[in-house]
């Protein structure tokens, strides 16, 4: 079963209180949209050490590029379990 990464997930795992979330990121299953790419790059305060560490991760994780059938999926997930 593949798992597609929350941008915060990605975010929070910079921070040495939640580097446990590194195992999830390096975990063959686990993949990040673009969009979630853009967000965490495209942050206008981000600092060049962030930015490199971010860098590395969307260098190593599986980057699924968004179609029709994704955001489809993506409406009827968010209605099904209720999801904003």
């Amino acid at each position: 079963m593949a798992f597609l990464l929350d941008s915060n997930i990605i975010i929070y795992s910079y921070y040495k209180e939640f580097d446990f979330l590194r195992k999830l990121i390096t975990d063959e299953s686990c993949m990040v949209s673009e969009i979630s790419r853009i967000g965490v790059l495209g942050y206008h305060a981000l600092k060049m050490e962030e930015e490199r560490y971010f860098q590395n991760v969307f260098s190593y994780v599986q980057i699924i590029l968004p179609n029709q059938n994704i955001f489809n999926q993506a409406i009827i997930l968010r209605k099904k379990y209720k999801l904003n």
